[in-house]
């Protein structure tokens, strides 16, 4: 576990990731104008009543030998209980602040340089920053 956020009258969000997953989101694009952090976000996982987003991405900085593309990788994948913009809204807050946080290089502009796909969650979607 790496962070719980609680908020009066709010169920607790928490964050599971490891640096090193954090290192290599970010590695995936700093010192290559040509490529992009691609993020997928999903809500598809329901553990009775909590729920799990996870955060996968494309690392395009490694290339597979036998299919000749970038595999993707586990990111960071928060628990909680409501599917609400204000709880989206905290979870990707949280998400770009650590990706912020983690980049030694001012090459990187999380907001212009990351692609962001969804299932069409809508309070996932209304939320996207």
């Amino acid at each position: 576990m790496r962070k719980v956020a609680l908020s009066k009258g709010k169920q607790p969000i928490i964050s599971l990731f490891t640096d090193q997953q954090i290192i290599d989101m970010c590695r995936c694009r700093c010192g290559d104008d040509t490529l992009q952090c691609v993020l997928g976000i999903d809500l598809t996982y329901n553990l009775g009543p909590c729920y799990v987003t996870a955060v996968v991405y494309v690392n395009s900085a490694v290339t597979c030998t036998d299919s000749h593309t970038s595999p993707t990788l586990a990111g960071p994948m928060y628990l909680h209980w409501d599917a609400s913009y204000d709880t989206y809204v905290d979870i990707f807050t949280s998400l770009r602040s650590t990706l912020d946080s983690n980049v030694s290089t001012t090459e990187l502009r999380l907001s212009s340089d990351i692609v962001i796909g969804s299932n069409q969650e809508r309070g996932m979607t209304r939320s996207f920053l």
